[in-house]
């Protein structure tokens, strides 16, 4: 989604003002303010295929992170639940963990980025938060309303009480100045009960709601600091980001950050991965989704995405004794029936319409597996992996 935002400026402003209703300094000279936006599941465009390539500018090398939590019902128990803990310590963990060093093989005119993260705390503002979808400047307002003079490095999350109603968009990022200071802020909506934003977490203790928070500020987190200010790492502007090409694809049951803390995330892209096929596959089946860098357990469990009549890829070819992992990326339910293969086959997968199912495949030989809904031994939706 593109929307390029102009900004007037205010020629008489009170000298002793220092906080405004709306953001009041010069923006930057940037080519494009869009929303860079992480699509709710089956809404928006695809992302584009092939590599994501450097367009000149900067990256974030070490980020910092701040949270907002806008409406007066984050102050209420059965409202917050686990949230605001939870993202505390989802923040807290995420530097120096291996999610986060995945994205080290990326670098900018300012250097290379590092797993190296701080997290700046966080405040409750009780004003009433949007009825909708805000748009870009009344969430950058609010941001200038709480820190009057914002961290160059930082991304300002705000999440919001809004319902996400018949928006498209889980989350969204963008980047702009006040008072001549540059900013990135991302949107978030409450995201409880929402199916079109659901990670769909049965692996960890969190409620519903903070794992979908969690993995939204995930997918955003990681867009902000590859591509901060729109100049960085991207295949196609507004589209093409290091989350996107791996929205809702969910390789691996849990990820672990650096406090020991558990979560269920969406891959991030890796050109590197790609580039040597060990990565899993995203919704086109282009195999470049890790989950930690390389060395650290991302993309090394191989992984088979289930789409809408398909299975990809197949054939595949595995070292016996690998672990491989189902992926359910379409929208209709699929499951894993095994056929053939050497001595006593995997059991079989549940019927789901999302998740992940994982099999051993200890001895050498070839296996083969279809859906029962859509395929059948050796027609249809099925598939075949060599064990060696």
């Amino acid at each position: 989604m593109q929307r390029r935002w102009y900004l007037t400026t205010l020629a008489l402003v009170a000298a002793c003002s220092e906080s405004a209703p709306s953001p009041t300094g010069p923006a930057l000279a940037l080519p494009d303010q869009a929303e860079h936006i992480f699509w709710a599941r089956g809404r928006g465009p695809s992302a584009p295929l092939g590599l994501m390539t450097w367009h000149g500018g900067g990256v974030m090398v070490a980020s910092k992170t701040y949270a907002i939590y806008w409406g007066s019902d984050w102050n209420t128990a059965a409202f917050a639940g686990d949230k605001i803990t939870g993202l505390t310590t989802f923040f807290q963990g995420w530097g120096g963990s291996g999610y986060a060093g995945l994205l080290t093989e990326y670098g900018g005119q300012n250097g290379q980025i590092t797993a190296g993260s701080t997290y700046l705390g966080s405040v409750i503002d009780p004003s009433a938060a949007p009825a909708g979808p805000p748009d870009a400047l009344s969430v950058i307002a609010e941001v200038e309303k709480l820190v009057p003079v914002p961290d160059p490095a930082a991304l300002y999350v705000v999440y919001g009480t809004t319902p996400r109603g018949t928006s498209t968009a889980c989350a969204w990022h963008t980047a702009w100045s006040y008072k001549r200071h540059p900013v990135q802020v991302a949107w978030v909506f409450n995201l409880d009960g929402d199916p079109g934003c659901d990670p769909h977490d049965s692996f960890t203790a969190h409620s519903q709601g903070l794992a979908a928070l969690a993995n939204v500020t995930a997918h955003e987190l990681a867009e902000t600091i590859t591509d901060p200010r729109f100049l960085g790492w991207f295949a196609s502007v507004g589209v093409g980001e290091v989350g996107d090409k791996c929205a809702f694809v969910f390789a691996v049951a849990s990820v672990t950050f650096a406090n020991a803390s558990i979560w269920h995330l969406q891959g991030e892209w890796s050109n590197t991965a790609y580039n040597a096929g060990t990565g899993s596959p995203n919704g086109v089946g282009e195999a470049g989704c890790v989950y930690a860098a390389a060395g650290g357990g991302g993309g090394a469990t191989p992984s088979v995405a289930v789409g809408d009549n398909f299975y990809n890829p197949t054939p595949d070819t595995l070292a016996a004794g690998t672990a491989v992992t189902f992926t359910w990326i379409g929208s209709a339910p699929h499951d894993v029936i095994w056929d053939t293969g050497p001595g006593t086959l995997p059991a079989n997968s549940a019927l789901m319409f999302s998740g992940v199912y994982g099999a051993t495949l200890n001895q050498a030989g070839t296996y083969t597996y279809h859906c029962s809904i859509h395929g059948s031994a050796g027609a249809g939706m099925h598939g075949a992996i060599e064990v060696r």
